[in-house]
C-alpha cells in the first residue's frame, strides 16, 4: 500500500536528527511511498521531495518557528505525518495533522543538570509542546 507521508524536520540532513530524518525519507521513497519533507535550509537539498521552509526573523527563533511551520504545511494533505522533534510535532498539531508520528531524540532541555545549557522560555516551550504532542 503507497502512503503519502510527510515528515517535518527540524534541520533536514544538517544535525544527528537530521541525518535521521533524511534516511528515513530515503528509505520510505524507496518503499515507494510517496514523501514529503518540510524543513528549515538555507540552501535546499537536491531531494525532489523536500520543500524548504524558510522563515522570516522573528520566526528563525527556535520558540517561534513551529508557529510559521505550522502555517507553511497547513494546505498539505497526507494520510502521516511525522515530527522529527517535539516542536515540530507541535507544528503538526497546530496545523490539526493526523495521524500524527513525533520523534523525541533529544530531552536535555528536560534533565535538571543541564538546565544552564538553555534559555528558560525554551526549556519551558519544550516542556509545553511536549505535554502537546
Amino acid at each position: 500500500m503507497k502512503l503519502k507521508i510527510a515528515l517535518v524536520s527540524s534541520e533536514y540532513k544538517k544535525s544527528g536528527v537530521g541525518k535521521v530524518t533524511f534516511n528515513l525519507s530515503k528509505k520510505l521513497v524507496e518503499f515507494g511511498h510517496e514523501v514529503t519533507v518540510f524543513a528549515r535550509t538555507e540552501s535546499p537539498p537536491a531531494e525532489k521531495w523536500f520543500q524548504g521552509i524558510n522563515p522570516p526573523m522573528p520566526f528563525k527563533n527556535n520558540l517561534l518557528y513551529p508557529f510559521y511551520a505550522a502555517k507553511k504545511i497547513a494546505r498539505h494533505k497526507a494520510d502521516v505525518w511525522h515530527g522529527d522533534v517535539v516542536e515540530m510535532g507541535f507544528a503538526c498539531k497546530l496545523a490539526r495533522k493526523n495521524p500524527l508520528i513525533v520523534s523525541l531524540h533529544d530531552a536535555v532541555p528536560l534533565i535538571e543538570k543541564y538546565k544552564n545549557e538553555r534559555h528558560p522560555f525554551f526549556r519551558a516551550a519544550y516542556r509545553f509542546w511536549l505535554e502537546q504532542v
